[in-house]
C-alpha cells in the first residue's frame, strides 16, 4: 500500500516526504466543517427525542402504579406520588431532564404533567399527549 501511494505521488510530481498544500488542507477542513454542520443537529435532535421518550416511559410507569393504587382503593387516586412508594414503585421517577412531575388529583381523576416539556397524561387518556 505504501509503495502504491509513493508511485501515485511520483506520478503527480511529488515525493512521499512532501506534505499537503495549504489548499488541500483548507479543502479537508471545509469538508469536515460540512460534515459537522450536518451531523450535530441530527445528533442533538435524537438526544432530545430520546429524552422525550424516556419521560413518556417514566410517566407510563407512574400511571400504571396510579391505576393499581386506585383499583385497590375504591377508585380513589393517592393524594401524592410519594404514596405509591413501597407498594407500587420503588421511588418516584423524575423526567429525563431531572425535573419532578406535577401531579394533581381531583376525586376519581388525576393529571400528570411534565413541566416545561408539554407532556401531559390524565386518567381519561391511554397515552401521554405532547411532542
Amino acid at each position: 500500500m505504501k509503495e502504491r501511494v509513493a508511485r501515485w505521488l511520483r506520478a503527480k510530481g511529488r515525493s512521499a516526504d512532501e506534505g499537503m498544500t495549504l489548499i488541500e488542507l483548507l479543502a479537508v477542513i471545509v469538508i469536515l466543517g460540512i460534515i459537522v454542520a450536518v451531523a450535530v443537529p441530527v445528533v442533538l435532535n435524537s438526544i432530545n427525542n430520546s429524552r422525550i421518550n424516556t419521560t413518556k416511559q417514566s410517566m407510563s410507569v407512574l400511571v400504571e402504579a396510579l391505576n393499581r393504587y386506585a383499583a385497590e382503593n375504591n377508585g380513589n387516586y393517592p393524594s401524592s406520588l410519594n404514596d405509591l412508594v413501597g407498594n407500587y414503585i420503588q421511588a418516584v421517577p423524575n423526567d429525563a431532564w431531572g425535573q419532578s412531575f406535577n401531579y394533581t388529583v381531583s376525586g376519581n381523576s388525576f393529571n400528570l404533567t411534565d413541566p416545561g416539556h408539554n407532556i401531559t397524561w390524565n386518567s381519561s387518556m391511554t397515552a401521554p399527549s405532547g411532542p
